[in-house]
């Protein structure tokens, strides 16, 4: 959506700060959150946890948060990846889960 599907350091700390700004309007506003992210990574769910937890503090509410993992066989990823208009590649998607599971 920001980088026409052309990844770089800047770019992802622009879409990350997005994110969270977001997130804390959102919450601000009273709606239920949910981020979509198929790289999540632990450094990411820390970070969306620690911004909801000074927003409850600041605010004095309780707002939980989970994290959902849906666990697609990489064969299906690849396949759905083909039909889209701008496919990331079968190279890029092996990776992604490769680094999946070294966390």
């Amino acid at each position: 959506m920001f980088d026409g599907g052309v990844y770089s350091k800047e770019r992802e700390i622009l879409i990350r700060e997005a994110r969270n700004f977001l997130l804390i309007l959102c919450l601000k506003s009273g709606y239920n959150v949910i981020i979509d992210d198929c790289n999540l990574r632990q450094e990411h769910i820390d970070e969306i946890t620690d911004i909801v937890n000074d927003f409850c503090e600041s605010y004095d509410t309780y707002i939980e948060v989970q994290t959902k993992v849906f666990d697609v066989d990489i064969e299906i990823c690849i396949e759905r990846d083909s039909q889209r208009k701008k496919p990331v590649g079968e190279k890029i998607i092996r990776r992604m889960s490769k680094d999946a599971n070294l966390r």
